[in-house]
């Protein structure tokens, strides 16, 4: 089951890489069609959020700093200047709740 999840994680990981290699999550308009690529407006934050905490989880179950990296990657999607938002404040802690990709 181990192994199936982490398959499972490292290709949704893959997905989730730009051609610049940074973290895009899919977006929510139109998503992801067998066949199709994958939509890259109307990113959502959940999507960050719950890539870290699964890459977390990784990290825990493996000791593999692999997921420690991939984590990384997928938080620094909060600080992305590609967005209009401002979606993480560093003096409160706050993450904003929804926001739309625009590169």
């Amino acid at each position: 089951m181990l192994e199936t999840g982490l398959k499972a994680l490292r290709w949704l990981v893959k997905v989730q890489t730009s051609a610049a290699g940074a973290f895009r999550p899919v977006g929510s308009n139109g998503f992801y069609r067998r066949g199709q690529e994958p939509a890259q407006f109307d990113q959502q934050p959940i999507e960050a959020q719950a890539t870290v905490a699964a890459c977390i989880e990784a990290y825990h179950a493996t000791g593999d700093m692999f997921w420690v990296a991939e984590g990384v990657r997928a938080f620094e999607w909060f600080l992305d200047e590609t967005i209009w938002a401002a979606l993480y404040d560093s003096t409160t802690g706050a993450v904003a709740m929804a926001c739309t990709w625009i590169g």
